[in-house]
């Protein structure tokens, strides 16, 4: 054997992924989880498409890059249409897949915008109470423990409206840097070469 079953290395013109899989399938499907398996992808049960977006992350390489996929797989599985059959998986699945993250995205902004009301209703509700109790009547009778329980409300009303603004502004955010990934991914350009070819060229 080589002594790798995937790695990611990066060269002054492109970035290249170089991932060993036992099935084409595999590329987009995730195997079914092997705890005795030496392939991160099958130990873990990930798909290759899903290593490559969450571990390896083609935007975090340099700009104007171009991408590689090196598929290594057993000799027996690998025909001349081995390469266009991955390419078009992948062109599948991105666009599947980005579909999906912009459905997500119009979901995630309903639910923050049907919050956002109750959120600031709590808001101003704490915040008179805090008023309230920054009075002269409560600072006479205990000024720390009236300040504190002021300052208390204030905080809590605030945290009440940042859920909602959380959500609707940075939820879709890893979202749709998701779908600029796997836009990047339906650029790469595919390369399928068998394991045994690799390790008869590498002894």
């Amino acid at each position: 054997m080589s002594g790798f079953n995937e790695r990611f290395t990066e060269t002054e013109a492109e970035a290249v992924f170089e991932i060993e899989i036992s099935d084409i399938r595999y590329l987009v499907t995730a195997p079914e989880q092997d705890p005795f398996s030496d392939r991160p992808m099958e130990y873990l049960g990930q798909s290759a498409m899903e290593r490559l977006i969450k571990i390896h992350r083609p935007l975090k390489t340099g700009k104007g890059k171009g991408y590689r996929l090196i598929l290594r797989m057993p000799a027996d599985k690998v025909s001349p249409e081995t390469a266009s059959q991955a390419r078009a998986l992948i062109s599948k699945f991105g666009n599947r897949m980005t579909e999906d993250n912009k459905n997500r995205i119009i979901q995630i902004q309903r639910r923050g915008r049907r919050q956002l009301p109750y959120a600031l209703i709590v808001l101003f509700f704490f915040i008179a109470l805090g008023i309230i109790f920054s009075m002269e009547f409560f600072l006479e009778m205990s000024p720390i423990l009236a300040l504190a329980i002021s300052e208390g409300f204030y905080i809590v009303g605030w945290i009440a409206l940042w859920r909602p603004i959380d959500v609707l502004l940075f939820d879709p955010m890893e979202i749709r840097m998701e779908n600029k990934v796997l836009a990047k991914m339906m650029e790469m350009n595919v390369d399928v070469v068998p394991i045994e070819a690799i390790d008869a060229h590498a002894t």
